[in-house]
């Protein structure tokens, strides 16, 4: 196909992504220079000096940590998982990936109401312990319920990028490696690691990225007592009615967020010559 005719099909996929994805990001960007003084609209970089204000940066810096505990938490916890699920006895029995696919197939706010019935003072969790003898855990409210709330409704998008890349690891290879006289830690640290890097950060991205803007669990698991910087910028635009301010505000956490996910590129790169090299 000559070249005129590669643009001529992707016509449709570059009108989609300019007006869908270019186009609103750039608004964004421009409304967070925009002041209205009144009744007149120029351009200031007072948004961006506001966010500078202790009580925003301390909101934010609390968005950031939280939001790598949750994606720390899951990783932990996803790794040895998609190990076990990719291992040879799993993977001719995929009940066990359908059951963790499935609250996948549930809307967002619907899984986190459901943590709200469990974890909260008279939800099950503490009925139980009541039933039993023990005394009632206060679960919610607290900034570790809002991390609960991101590991338990990010869990599946950190571990499924990871068996992915595991699963498409050739036996073949590994069988070379016990052959050279490897045991199962340098397989896993010399073999299987190196090749799961990129499933790593796919999953730490699709975790990170959306656990950093979160609003609606920390308002529900959280109680409005630990908000995050996805709850300033609801407030911005839906209660304020500040959409500049709102948009300074993406805007810096958008800037944020590809700077870290930059800096675990890197990291990946590394790591894929470090496994080279050992």
């Amino acid at each position: 196909m000559n070249k005129k005719g590669y643009w001529f099909i992707n016509i449709p996929f570059f009108v989609w992504i300019g007006l869908f994805i270019i186009y609103p990001l750039a608004l964004v960007v421009y409304n967070s220079f925009l002041i209205t003084e009144n009744g007149n609209t120029s351009f200031s970089l007072y948004n961006y000096l506001r966010i500078t204000d202790p009580l925003y940066l301390k909101i934010i810096v609390r968005s950031l940590w939280l939001a790598f505990l949750a994606t720390l938490i899951c990783l932990i916890i996803s790794y040895p998982a998609a190990l076990v699920l990719a291992s040879k006895s799993m993977r001719n029995n995929p009940i066990w990936l359908i059951m963790l696919l499935i609250p996948m197939w549930m809307n967002f706010l619907l899984r986190t109401y459901s943590l709200l019935t469990l974890f909260e003072n008279t939800g099950v969790i503490n009925s139980i312990l009541e039933h039993l003898g023990f005394e009632g855990i206060s679960f919610l409210y607290n900034e570790n319920a809002v991390v609960l709330g991101m590991v338990l409704n990010m869990f599946p998008y950190m571990l499924f990028p990871i068996y992915t890349s595991i699963s498409k690891i050739g036996t073949d290879i590994i069988e070379a490696g016990r052959d050279l006289g490897a045991n199962d830690w340098i397989c896993l640290k010399r073999i299987i690691f190196p090749l799961s890097v990129k499933g790593i950060i796919s999953g730490v991205t699709m975790v990170f990225v959306p656990s950093v803007t979160a609003f609606a669990i920390s308002k529900l698991l959280g109680g409005g007592m630990v908000p995050l910087v996805g709850d300033i910028i609801e407030q911005q635009f839906r209660a304020v009615g500040d959409w500049n301010f709102g948009s300074a505000l993406s805007t810096m956490v958008m800037i944020i967020v590809l700077i870290c996910m930059w800096c675990v590129n890197r990291w990946s790169d590394t790591q894929e010559v470090a496994g080279s090299i050992w």
